[in-house]
């Protein structure tokens, strides 16, 4: 029997473009979806995703979709 592993994305903070998302992880974490830790990381299962309504939003959801693509069980933003 093989066994499958936890897989994560890791996604860099590069050039502070993942501080767009700390509203959105902040009010997420408030409803217990991810686990924003320290505001230096925010992890959540690459399947969940919001309603695109924003800029924010629609680049979240396109990272959470290239995880599942890519086969990632958990995507980490770096902050």
């Amino acid at each position: 029997m093989v066994q499958q592993g936890t897989s994560i994305l890791v996604i860099d903070n590069k050039n502070g473009r993942n501080e767009q998302f700390l509203p959105l992880f902040n009010a997420m974490n408030k409803e217990g979806y991810g686990k924003l830790l320290e505001n230096r990381y925010y992890i959540i299962n690459s399947g969940m995703n919001v309603r695109q309504n924003s800029k924010e939003t629609v680049t979240f959801a396109l990272i959470q979709q290239q995880a599942i693509i890519r086969g990632f069980n958990y995507v980490m933003y770096y902050l």
